[in-house]
């Protein structure tokens, strides 16, 4: 109906939270979700609130889902070019807000980049975020989802803000090629295959997005592209934003989004 809005409620019971002594993890969601209000690449928090039982988040909703519906949506038909540039773009968009207001990300992945009926995506779900994090205070944490999680988490090193800039390498081949370069079906295998294996690349995989994926897999995270410090050079002057957009037009919101949702799917999720 006209005027009518529509918002995503998250629902968390205490008792569990409590149970599983996450409170500070809960807090630290609201807290990063006010810091990022006024950010437009970030879902947005409107309200955080409580009865006796449960904490409420109400946030903007995204009615056409993830980017996992999306690739499941999509596959096997792979995703055009602007797609593929224009999400990584809008994604590196929100980690370099994060960044610099000391925040690791650490749970990048499809399911937490939500797609917007106006065709934009936005980060969400802060639930491992870690505030306080840089190149001077480390943490050692072991957290986020296998096939994503960096190379210095799984060999036990401290680590900063570099590993959300691996995730996103894992990311952009994931929506090339439909799958990630270390999967495996558990996830000892995984950890292996992220310590000793070299990324397999596919022949019809363009040189712009092998470069770009390459640096953001550099194992060593001062030389992982994302660094400032990284020999690859900066992020948003990469080849890969040369055609069809410029990092600066999407950050700056002049782009308009390559793809629109005709179809919005209806995700209700109970914590």
């Amino acid at each position: 109906k006209r005027g009518e809005c529509y918002y995503a409620m998250k629902t968390l019971r205490k008792n569990l939270i409590l149970e599983g002594q996450n409170l500070e993890y809960v807090k630290s969601e609201r807290d990063i979700l006010i810091q990022c209000r006024s950010n437009p690449f970030i879902v947005k928090l409107f309200y955080a609130f409580q009865n006796v039982e449960r904490l409420f988040f109400l946030m903007e909703v995204a009615r056409a889902g993830t980017l996992f519906n999306i690739l499941e949506y999509q596959a096997p038909k792979p995703f055009k070019q602007d797609r593929i540039v224009f999400y990584t773009g809008e994604i590196i968009c929100a980690l370099i807000f994060l960044h610099s207001k000391r925040i690791v990300y650490r749970d990048l992945k499809p399911e937490n980049v939500f797609l917007f009926d106006n065709g934009h995506v936005k980060l969400g779900d802060f639930g491992l975020s870690k505030q306080n994090v840089d190149n001077n205070h480390k943490t050692k944490t072991m957290c986020g989802t296998a096939e994503y999680i960096a190379y210095e988490i799984y060999h036990r090193d401290s680590y900063d803000e570099n590993v959300d800039w691996w995730s996103l390498g894992i990311l952009i081949f994931e929506l090339s090629t439909f799958k990630t370069p270390f999967y495996a079906n558990n996830s000892t295998d995984i950890t292996r295959n992220v310590l000793s294996d070299q990324v397999i690349y596919p022949e019809t995989m363009i040189k712009e997005t092998r470069q770009i994926i390459s640096g953001l897999l550099e194992r060593d995270p001062k030389r992982r592209l994302g660094n400032i410090i990284s020999p690859h050079g900066l992020l948003k002057d990469q080849p890969f934003f040369r055609e069809p957009y410029t990092f600066d037009a999407i950050e700056n919101r002049l782009v308009r989004p390559p793809w629109t949702p005709t179809v919005c799917i209806n995700i209700i999720k109970n914590n």
